[in-house]
Formats: C-alpha cells, structure tokens, sequence
C-alpha cells in the first residue's frame, strides 16, 4: 500500500465513505484507466479517481468525465505531511456526489 493509498483509507473510513485500491476502470471505448485510488461519494456521480501522474489519466479524461468520474493528480504524501485534517479541505472542494458509499 502506498502513503496515498493509506491516506485516503485512514480518511474516509471514519466518513463513511469507500474506498477501492488498484482500481481499474473499463470504459465504452474498450480504453482501461488505472488509479491507486476510486474513492465513491464524493466529486462526481461515480466518484473520484485519483492518480500520480496524469500520463495515467490524460488519453481518457473527456471520457471519463463524460460517463461520469471525476479525477485529480495528487503526490504521495511527503512523511509527517498525511494530517487528516486536510481531507476534509478535499471532501469540502470535490463536493458529495450521487454515487453512495
């Protein structure tokens, strides 16, 4: 698991709200994105994903967005920089969204 990857875990579990690891998306196109992080109730009507880089996003974002993800690029988190606090910035800016956790 990586800093993200736990991050995001120790975040919304006390939200209510799930969080898929490895995910891997199947889009109408046939095109597959793959993200550390699907976190669902949050961003857009199936959730946020998050990712790295956004190489791992780019070729499929329109069509992402267009079926109903939304998506961001994040860092890992630097040691002693995963206060918990600042999910809730994040949860506060990508909104509630209506796919239930």
């Amino acid at each position: 698991m990586t800093g993200l990857q736990d991050w995001f875990i120790r975040a919304a579990g006390p939200r209510g709200l799930r969080v898929d690891l490895d995910a891997s998306i199947s889009l109408p196109s046939g095109a597959v994105v793959c993200v550390p992080v699907h976190l669902h109730g949050v961003g857009a009507k199936r959730g946020m994903l998050v990712a790295t880089r956004w190489e791992a996003l780019e070729s499929a974002a329109k069509e992402l967005v267009e079926v109903g993800y939304g998506y961001s690029v994040m860092s890992e988190p630097s040691p002693g920089q995963e206060e918990l606090a600042s999910f809730q910035d994040l949860l506060d800016d990508w909104g509630v969204s209506g796919d239930a956790p």
